[in-house]
């Protein structure tokens, strides 16, 4: 039985009310045994990592905000360059983007694809109130790639 997996992601700054709409998403998907992936940010990432009850991390890098649990530091993954590569032919200005920001995307790559880039994500749920940024640029990504997204916001 292969494991079911859904991305929690969003905005760092959230309104009051978003905790509990993420946290009722969480346990939803807790109910169905999903296991989520989220990038370690605050806001949305660290909201849905406290409310599942089994979560993988994906962090830019080593250390990213002091993110002291288990995770997977996705600029040391075997799998990093061919994740870069995938994102030049997705996105013409990636090249322009400065490092750090590279890394967000390429996390981000890595919660919809996993470590592996071949373990795509069931569906992804978030919280967004934003036109620009990576959580517009990883639902892009998916909607793309046929996953089915639900914005809470």
């Amino acid at each position: 039985m292969s494991i079911k997996t859904y991305a929690g992601i969003g905005n760092r700054v959230l309104p009051k009310g978003a905790e509990v709409l993420i946290k009722d998403a969480a346990e939803r998907m807790n109910a169905l045994q999903y296991v989520c992936r989220t990038g370690g940010a605050p806001g949305a990432d660290a909201l849905f990592e406290k409310y599942a009850q089994s979560s993988i991390v994906y962090l830019p890098w080593r250390g990213f905000n002091g993110h002291s649990s288990p995770a997977i530091v996705s600029s040391e993954l075997d799998t990093y360059a061919m994740a870069v590569d995938f994102l030049r032919n997705i996105f013409d200005y990636f090249d322009a983007m400065d490092s750090k920001s590279q890394k967000f995307y390429v996390r981000n790559l890595f919660i919809l694809h996993g470590a592996d880039l071949d373990s795509i994500v069931d569906r992804v749920i978030f919280y967004n109130t934003q036109t620009t940024g990576g959580t517009v640029a990883t639902i892009k990504m998916a909607k793309f790639m046929g996953i089915p997204v639900e914005n809470l916001a």
